[in-house]
Parts: C-alpha cells; sequence; structure tokens
C-alpha cells in the first residue's frame, strides 16, 4: 500500500461532455487539484494533478488548503 500526503489546492465543476466517438454524455461533476512532492535523485519535484471526484465534489469542499492522506492500494 502506498501512502501519499498531499494539499488539496482547489476544487472546481466541470461541465457536461459528449464523449467524440460514442457521442455518450459525460455527466457534470467536480474535479480536485492535488499537489504533493516526489523523491528524485536529486531531493524532490512538486507535482499537481487533477483527479475526478464527480458527485462527490461537496465532501472535498471543507479540505481545500489542507494537508491530507491518501491510501492507494
Amino acid at each position: 500500500m502506498l501512502t501519499l500526503t498531499a494539499q488539496v489546492l482547489n476544487l472546481y465543476k466541470t461541465k457536461a461532455m459528449p464523449n467524440k466517438e460514442t457521442g455518450e454524455i459525460t455527466p457534470e461533476g467536480h474535479k480536485v487539484q492535488l499537489q504533493w512532492k516526489s523523491l528524485t535523485h536529486e531531493g524532490h519535484k512538486i507535482e499537481m494533478q487533477d483527479f475526478n471526484v464527480h458527485q462527490f465534489g461537496e465532501k472535498w469542499a471543507h479540505h481545500v488548503g489542507k494537508l491530507i492522506l491518501l491510501n492507494c492500494v
């Protein structure tokens, strides 16, 4: 198991969008931006990535600006 300590930078809404190949509509939702430090040979680097949290966006709102622990299997 991997444990990641990340800072929640932002939470934003996404619009509903059609899939260009199938025409299926992806419903509107939320994305959360996380930032963390990765170890490199010379020290560390800062990484940031957006993650889809869809209908759980409101549950992330009170974490913006805070450090969180994520356990990944």
